[in-house]
């Protein structure tokens, strides 16, 4: 009997743990918050921006850190300035607007810009952040409007 209380018992706090733990993702979720990331690659710490309104989401990157120490010579001989202002103007090229659907805790993005970008998305809430798995999970942090 203590076994089978237990077990029940054990249950109902696993259910309720899974329950509270999951965070419905809609539509006014990520329409709340502009969310944000950063990402460190080769010497350049890039912010990602994520703004979601009805139906559409923009991506917005920017270039946060150009650490000259990590990136290669060859790149450092064209001129740090040089280097700084292409970086700068890639990162604005990169910006994006998509179309996009949510079912479930899933992401449907419809690239208006780059085809590359289509795809489905898991996503998900997580204390708070919005973790976004694709080849990687990448957690974005919420930033007031």
């Amino acid at each position: 009997m203590r076994k089978i209380l237990g077990l029940v018992l054990g249950l109902v706090v696993m259910m309720t743990l899974v329950a509270c733990g999951a965070q419905k993702l809609s539509q006014e979720t990520l329409m709340k918050n502009n969310w944000v990331t950063v990402q460190s690659d080769d010497g350049i710490s890039m912010e990602m921006t994520l703004s979601f309104d009805k139906d559409e989401v923009k991506v917005t990157p920017k270039v946060k850190e150009l650490n000259t120490k990590e990136i290669d010579e060859d790149a450092l001989a064209l001129g740090e300035d040089f280097l700084k202002g292409a970086v700068d103007e890639l990162a604005k090229s990169l910006e994006t607007t998509s179309k996009y659907t949510i079912k479930d805790n899933e992401v449907v993005v419809e690239s208006t810009d780059f085809s590359e970008g289509t795809g489905d998305y898991k996503i998900k809430m997580k204390d708070g952040n919005l973790v976004i798995q694709g080849e990687d999970e990448v957690t974005f942090k919420p930033v007031k409007k």
